[in-house]
C-alpha cells in the first residue's frame, strides 16, 4: 500500500519545490494563483505530510518535501493573511464539527492525491 504513495508525495514535492522558486521571484502575488491562498495551502501540505509520515517515515522523499514545506512556510511567513489566526485556532481545536467540515471540504482533493479513488470510496473513521 505505501509503494502506492511515492507518485503522490513525488507531485506534491515538485509542486512545492515550483512554488518556493516562485515566491522567490515573485513574492506574496504567488499565493493568487491558489483558491486556498497561503494559509491553507501550506495546512493542505502539513495534513498531507502527517499522512506520509505515518505510512512512510523512512522515505527521504517524505523528509525532503518536509523540509520544503518549513521553509516555504517560514520564507513567506513575514506576510501573513488576516485568515492565518483562524487557520490555526482550527488546528489547535479539537472541535468536532469544524475538523469534520475542513475534512469534507477537502477529501477529494486527499482522495485524488493518496488513492485516486472518487469521494463516494473513502470513509473517514474516528477514533
Amino acid at each position: 500500500m505505501e509503494g502506492t504513495l511515492l507518485v503522490p508525495a513525488a507531485d506534491k514535492l515538485y509542486n512545492s519545490r515550483a512554488i518556493l522558486e516562485d515566491y522567490r521571484e515573485l513574492g506574496a502575488e504567488v499565493w493568487k494563483r491558489f483558491k486556498r491562498g497561503r494559509d491553507q495551502q501550506l495546512w493542505y501540505f502539513e495534513e498531507l505530510l502527517k499522512i506520509y509520515e505515518a505510512r512512510c517515515p523512512n522515505w527521504r522523499i517524505i523528509k525532503e518535501l518536509k523540509h520544503v514545506v518549513a521553509e516555504l512556510a517560514m520564507v513567506s511567513e513575514a506576510v501573513k493573511p488576516s485568515s492565518w489566526s483562524a487557520m490555526c485556532t482550527l488546528r489547535a481545536r479539537p472541535d468536532a464539527e469544524l475538523q469534520s467540515s475542513r475534512i469534507n471540504e477537502l477529501r477529494p482533493a486527499w482522495n485524488h492525491a493518496l488513492t485516486g479513488r472518487s469521494t463516494d470510496e473513502i470513509t473517514v473513521k474516528r477514533y
